[in-house]
C-alpha cells in the first residue's frame, strides 16, 4: 500500500514539474560595458524573485545577441528549457526604453512590455516594474506599486509620492447602538402629573438618534512597511465631537489596497438633556476598530472608504458604527506652500460642512 502512495505521488510530481524559463542577455544600447552587465544583472535578479520556476541563463557570447522570437525560440529548445525571455535597451534622445518578450519554446503566446527611464539610473526601477508585468502577464501600468515607481511618474504631476503627508475630508454616518447617544427630553405633560420635583416623570422623554451625519478631517503619514498613521477629528451632528490617533495596516502598495486598523482618542458628546446632571460624565476616551479600502494610493488624490466600530468611556458608555466615504489629498510642494493647501482644505471642508449642516436631523 505505501509503494502505492509513493508511485502515485511520484507520478504527480512529474506532472506538476516547475518550469523553466531561460534568460538571455539584455541587448542594448549602452556606451559602456559595465551598465550593460548591471541592467542585465538587475533584470535577471528581478526574474529570479518573481518567476515561480527555475532560471536558466546562457553566457552572451552563445546568444550572440538574441533579439527575436525565433532565435530566442530555438535557444530555449537547446536548453530544455519551456520558456524564453530577451530584452533590449534602446536609446531616444535623453530617454532609454526598455524592452522584453516572454515566448514559448514553440515560439508562439508572445508576451510583450516595455517601460521608459528618464535616465540610466531610473533603469533600476524600470527592469523591476517590466519584470513584474512579464510574469503577471499585466501592463505596466497595472502592476505599478510603491516599489517600482520610476523618476518620470516622481517627477511629473499628477504625483503623490514625494511626500507622505496626506489630508483630506470623509462624509458619512454614525449609527448608535444600544440606543446610545440619546438624551432625556422633558415631558409637556409633566406638570399634570405630579408636583415638584418629580424628577423622573418631568424628564421621561428619551430621544434617540436612528443615524447622525458625520464629518472628518483625515490627516495620515505612510511608512515603508505598509503602516499608515493617522490624526483624524470628526463631528457628528448635532453633538458629537472627538479626535483619533490610528494605526493602519494596507495589505498592498497597489492603486486599490484594503486595509484594518485600530486607534484611540478622546470624544464629546455634548449635553442636551433639559434635565443637566452635574455628576454625568459626557466625555471620554474612545476605542475604534476599522476596515476600508483606499482608491488610487500612488496618485496625489484618492478615495477612502473606511467603516469603524467606536466606543466612548463616558457615563452612557456612548458606542456606535460608523460609514465614512472622503477624498485625501497630498499637498503639492510646488503649490505655495503649507499654508495655501490648509485654505484650499479648509474651504472644501467649510462646504461639505455646509451640506452636513443641512442633512442633519
Amino acid at each position: 500500500m505505501g509503494s502505492r502512495i509513493f508511485l502515485v505521488l511520484a507520478i504527480a510530481a512529474g506532472i506538476a514539474h516547475s518550469k523553466t524559463l531561460l534568460f538571455l542577455p539584455v541587448v542594448g544600447d549602452l556606451d559602456k560595458s559595465s551598465d550593460v552587465a548591471t541592467v542585465n544583472d538587475l533584470y535577471k535578479d528581478a526574474l529570479v524573485a518573481g518567476y515561480h520556476g527555475d532560471v536558466k541563463s546562457i553566457a552572451r557570447d552563445s546568444a550572440k545577441d538574441c533579439a527575436d522570437k525565433t532565435c530566442a525560440a530555438r535557444l530555449a529548445v537547446q536548453a530544455g528549457a519551456d520558456e524564453a525571455i530577451y530584452a533590449t535597451v534602446k536609446r531616444l534622445g535623453t530617454k532609454w526604453i526598455f524592452s522584453s518578450t516572454l515566448v514559448d519554446a514553440k515560439g508562439e503566446g508572445a508576451f510583450i512590455q516595455r517601460g521608459t527611464a528618464q535616465s540610466l539610473e531610473d533603469l533600476e526601477a524600470v527592469t523591476r516594474r517590466v519584470s513584474d508585468a512579464i510574469l503577471a502577464r499585466k501592463s505596466v501600468d497595472d502592476v505599478a506599486s510603491l516599489d517600482n515607481i520610476t523618476g518620470k511618474e516622481e517627477n511629473t504631476e499628477p504625483t503623490r509620492r514625494r511626500s507622505l503627508l496626506n489630508s483630506g475630508f470623509t462624509l458619512g454616518y454614525l449609527v448608535p447602538l444600544g440606543g446610545t447617544y440619546a438624551y432625556l427630553k422633558e415631558n409637556p405633560n409633566s406638570g399634570a402629573l405630579c408636583a415638584l420635583p418629580c424628577t423622573e416623570q418631568r424628564f421621561s422623554t428619551r430621544q434617540r438618534y436612528s443615524q447622525m451625519v458625520r464629518i472628518s478631517w483625515l490627516n495620515s503619514w505612510e511608512f515603508r512597511e505598509n503602516l499608515m498613521l493617522g490624526v483624524d477629528g470628526s463631528w457628528a451632528l448635532p453633538n458629537v465631537v472627538g479626535a483619533d490617533i490610528n494605526l493602519q495596516y494596507l495589505f498592498t502598495r497597489s492603486d486599490f489596497s484594503p486595509f484594518v486598523g485600530g486607534g484611540a482618542g478622546i470624544q464629546l458628546v455634548v449635553p442636551l438633556d433639559d434635565s443637566l446632571d452635574n455628576s454625568k460624565r459626557n466625555s471620554g476616551p474612545a476605542l475604534n476598530a476599522q476596515a476600508g479600502m483606499i482608491f488610487f494610493r500612488t496618485y496625489d488624490i484618492h478615495v477612502v472608504a473606511k467603516t469603524q466600530y467606536q466606543i466612548v468611556f463616558n457615563s452612557d458608555m456612548d458606542r456606535g458604527i460608523t460609514y465614512d466615504l472622503g477624498v485625501v489629498y497630498r499637498p503639492s510642494s510646488h503649490g505655495g506652500g503649507f499654508w495655501s493647501s490648509f485654505w484650499k482644505i479648509a474651504l472644501i471642508g467649510l462646504v461639505v460642512s455646509s451640506v452636513a449642516g443641512a442633512a442633519a436631523p
